[in-house]
């Protein structure tokens, strides 16, 4: 015979808010009552407080990538806000600045009171204090201080790595500078001319010249350098059929940091590469379009490089500035891929 309860509820569970119905047997009756709590530990205790008063015995519980987990008893509840950790949600997320270290820090010497963390919060920080004190209440035991001691010290033993390799760095293109030859451009102005790229930043910019070095005569065009990086179709074709087209392997760093370069690019507005990347993904797809715009970056970088020159973007217009006549070719082959017959009669007011 298949159990039965008669006061049962169900929870969907958000990264900010769980959402809660009781189902509740009244007279031969259903009646269902729904409420949405916050993910911080009040409000876990205000949901927690609703489920006892209204006298659930079983909650089911759904969240994102876990599908029906099994009944849960209302004492699990409990169990589950006594040992949680301390929340350290989005709006923590977004202080772990100078104001996120203090409080940390606060919390690994022992201090539990929420008010007395969020009070180390600068001023200017956008969370209100009430959403300070919200996400800062919980239960901090001496295994959470002893793992927020050792992420910091991770973290910082992270951050010192990553000064002492960008001082190294520094020290080695110092080093190249001096012995450059006569009229041969320094390393350090080619990375100034690279790092005004829509989407290069000087980081990128030492990667890519690391990779490509500052000597171009190696590759007679822009499109030598681009097959060398692996940014071009390769050539698979037997029998007269035309098989696979994927990128070859090419240079695989400069590639990845290529395409790094590309995303950034596509999201600076109103330069050619954004125009290019959605002018593209409509027939190509997002994958083969930022590999256009990879590699037209790169051949921007291989004839600013060859004759140290700055960057001259394109413009977002650019292919609205075009000639009459290719964009008129265009769309006459676009009415053809629909099955219209078109002739073209130009006119004298034609712009």
């Amino acid at each position: 015979m298949e159990i039965m309860y008669e006061r049962v509820a169900g929870l969907d569970v958000h990264k900010q808010t769980v959402v809660a119905c009781v189902r509740a047997m009244a007279r031969r009756k259903v009646v269902r009552e729904c409420r949405t709590f916050a993910t911080t530990t009040d409000g876990l205790a205000s949901l927690l407080a609703w489920l006892s008063a209204a006298g659930c015995s079983h909650v089911a519980m759904e969240a994102t990538g876990v599908y029906w987990t099994p009944v849960w008893h209302v004492q699990r509840i409990q169990k589950t806000i006594e040992e949680a950790n301390i929340k350290l949600d989005s709006v923590i997320t977004d202080i772990l600045g100078v104001s996120g270290r203090r409080m940390i820090e606060a919390m690994i010497a022992g201090v539990r009171d929420p008010y007395a963390l969020a009070a180390l919060a600068h001023r200017s920080l956008k969370a209100s204090p009430q959403q300070l004190v919200d996400a800062l209440r919980g239960r901090l035991t001496d295994h959470h201080r002893f793992l927020l001691k050792l992420h910091l010290g991770q973290r910082d033993a992270l951050d010192a790595a990553i000064r002492a390799i960008d001082r190294e760095v520094d020290r080695r293109i110092e080093r190249i500078d001096q012995n450059r030859k006569d009229g041969e451009i320094p390393l350090r102005a080619l990375i100034l001319l690279l790092s005004a790229i829509p989407g290069v930043s000087t980081l990128s910019a030492i990667t890519i010249l690391s990779e490509i070095g500052r000597d171009m005569s190696r590759f007679p065009t822009a499109g030598h350098l681009i097959a060398w990086a692996g940014l071009c179709p390769g050539q698979n074709e037997s029998a007269g059929k035309q098989k696979s087209s994927r990128l070859r392997k090419g240079a695989p760093w400069l590639k990845t940091m290529l395409i790094q370069c590309a995303w950034a690019a596509k999201r600076q507005k109103n330069s050619y590469y954004m125009a290019q990347f959605y002018r593209l993904q409509a027939r190509r797809g997002p994958q083969k379009a930022i590999c256009a715009v990879a590699a037209s970056l790169l051949t921007a970088i291989y004839h600013m490089v060859k004759n140290s020159t700055g960057h001259h973007d394109l413009g977002v217009d650019y292919f609205d500035r075009r000639s009459p006549q290719a964009k008129a070719k265009r769309l006459v082959a676009q009415l053809s891929k629909l099955g219209f017959e078109v002739t073209l009669q130009p006119t004298a007011t034609a712009a």
